[in-house]
């Protein structure tokens, strides 16, 4: 079951996630199975690494994080 704090669907790099919080200043982000938290882990790693090679180029750069989202949660209401 996916928590309710989620909204969307989307990528991050090469890992699916789960995304929530869009009109955030900092949406919150989770791998969609526990099996491949390692795998988010490290597509961030990398994401840190091409940050910095960018930085020592261009002191100025300002990095935005490469999320795409790929559809809305839909939420089935259960009536009793």
């Amino acid at each position: 079951m996916i928590p309710d704090q989620y909204t969307h669907y989307g990528w991050l790099f090469m890992c699916p996630v789960y995304v929530g919080g869009l009109n955030s200043e900092a949406p919150y982000i989770n791998a969609r199975s526990a099996l491949i938290d390692w795998w988010l882990n490290f597509n961030l790693g990398l994401f840190g690494v091409c940050v910095f090679c960018m930085e020592l180029i261009d002191p100025d750069y300002e990095p935005m994080f490469p999320i795409r989202l790929t559809g809305e949660i839909k939420r089935h209401s259960v009536t009793r």
